[in-house]
């Protein structure tokens, strides 16, 4: 009986403690069944589960697509800021310059204009103020033979004029540099390219002080310091006094004194590449690669290219009547052709005034000492005979005759001086306008604005307002 009862009592809790679970039993259910299936049938509940289905499938198709976007967006940031700057806006023979290279010599070469405009305007003030028209007239002018000075006592004289002078011819420079500086910096990296190429061709290298010598002579400071310093004080002579070398007395303080002193090699090296560093935008490898070293191997390759000129070559002896329109032109021609002089319609007509008074005689001349177009109308003349239509150039409309030829005349020193002043830029010119496109432009608005963009960025000045006086 006792086991009997036990068995009961162990089956009623039994009993009692599966009544307990069910609840939980039906509360996880329910949690995995939401309330509103309670009552579905059996197809409704399998369309519930499906909808269910393709609204999860919906959810992960818009995530990744957002995920697309954003990786899109960042992938375009990512070449905007940084694989745009390798995007080529020129090239010299297959070697890029890149949008980068562009800008950084562009900020560059602007704060070396901003730096020496700065300093020379620095220089401008401290100069004494000029002298009154009042003082002028009083005997504050130089010593002459119709104006001798008074007493024992020359009368002052304002030397600083001199230099004064020479800054503000500078400072226009700069003001001018400035106007095409986006033009003239592309400009000198094409030819710094083009020089450097050469002249591996030709064997040519500089030397580590050669570019240093560079480097130095580029700075801001030593393109400043280039100007002569002039102090008020009297002259030996007027010719002294133009030429701001000989007879002055200086009013200097012993830290003006100080500055006059030269400085060493070395410490003119070491401001120079202080300056590379404040200019925020090149390296000095990359200063040396793309400007320095072009400049030093440029001398060396005007050398050589002088050296190969020809002292005698093909030349012509001409005559021509320039005027400004090609009505004029003509009607030159016209009373050329009824037999009116050609020299005495050169004096009347011509606006070359070089020439005119000479009956528009120009001499003997070879190729490449005129502009192209004059050139070759000149040279495919037959002596004694002149252009039947005018000939358009950059100064005009010339009527021109052909006096005399000599297949091989040896260069007057005026000719040859100015075949070798020339004779580097014309080799630029033809290797630019060479028909196997060694040079290339990419140029387009869109990269334009991302180097003046990247100037403004690390310089903290919008370009357009950089060196702008």
């Amino acid at each position: 009986m006792k086991k009997t009862g036990t068995t009961k009592t162990t089956a009623q809790a039994a009993q009692k403690a599966r009544a307990m679970a069910a609840p939980k039993t039906a509360a996880k259910g329910a949690a995995k069944q939401p309330l509103r299936t309670a009552g579905m049938t059996k197809r409704q509940l399998s369309r519930h589960q499906r909808d269910q289905r393709q609204s999860t499938l919906v959810i992960v198709a818009g995530s990744a697509s957002l995920a697309v976007v954003v990786l899109v967006v960042l992938a375009a940031v990512w070449f905007e800021v940084l694989r745009k700057g390798d995007e080529a806006i020129a090239s010299v023979a297959g070697t890029p310059v890149t949008l980068t290279t562009y800008a950084k010599a562009l900020g560059y070469r602007g704060f070396a204009i901003q730096t020496q405009y700065d300093q020379l305007v620095a220089r401008y003030q401290e100069l004494p103020a000029p002298p009154t028209p009042e003082a002028s007239t009083s005997g504050d002018t130089p010593p002459t033979g119709d104006n001798p000075p008074a007493g024992d006592k020359p009368p002052p004289y304002d030397s600083a004029q001199l230099e004064r002078s020479l800054i503000q011819q500078q400072l226009q420079r700069l003001q001018l540099e400035s106007s095409d500086l986006e033009a003239t910096v592309l400009d000198g990296l094409t030819e710094g390219l083009l020089v450097r190429q050469e002249a591996a061709r030709r064997g040519m290298t500089v030397s580590g002080a050669e570019v240093d010598k560079k480097i130095v002579e580029i700075s801001p400071a030593m393109q400043t310091s280039l100007l002569p310093r002039v102090t008020t004080g009297q002259p030996e002579s007027p010719q002294g006094a133009i030429t701001g070398t000989t007879g002055l007395t200086t009013t200097l303080s012993p830290s003006e004194l100080a500055a006059q002193v030269p400085k060493s090699d070395p410490e003119l090296l070491q401001e120079a590449k202080q300056s590379i560093v404040d200019s925020k935008f090149l390296t000095e490898d990359e200063l040396r690669y793309w400007i320095a070293e072009p400049l030093a191997l440029r001398a060396k390759l005007d050398e050589q290219l002088q050296a190969q000129i020809a002292t005698s070559s093909a030349q012509v002896r001409a005559r021509h009547i320039l005027v400004e329109t090609e009505e004029t032109a003509k009607q030159a021609i016209d009373r050329l052709g009824k037999g009116e002089d050609f020299a005495a319609l050169a004096q009347e007509l011509s606006t070359d005034n070089g020439s005119k008074d000479k009956g528009g005689e120009l001499g003997w001349f070879p190729r490449g000492a005129m502009v192209k177009e004059f050139e070759d109308a000149a040279f495919s003349l037959a002596p004694g005979t002149r252009v039947s239509e005018p000939v358009k150039s950059q100064y005009g409309f010339h009527i021109i005759e052909l006096e005399e030829s000599d297949p091989n005349r040896p260069l007057s020193e005026e000719s040859l001086a100015q075949l070798k002043r020339t004779a580097l830029s014309k080799w630029l010119a033809a290797q630019k306008e060479s028909p196997d496109k060694i040079v290339q432009s990419f140029y387009s608005p869109q990269k334009l604005t991302w180097v003046r963009d990247y100037v403004s960025k690390v310089s903290g000045v919008p370009v357009r307002k950089q060196a702008q006086y």
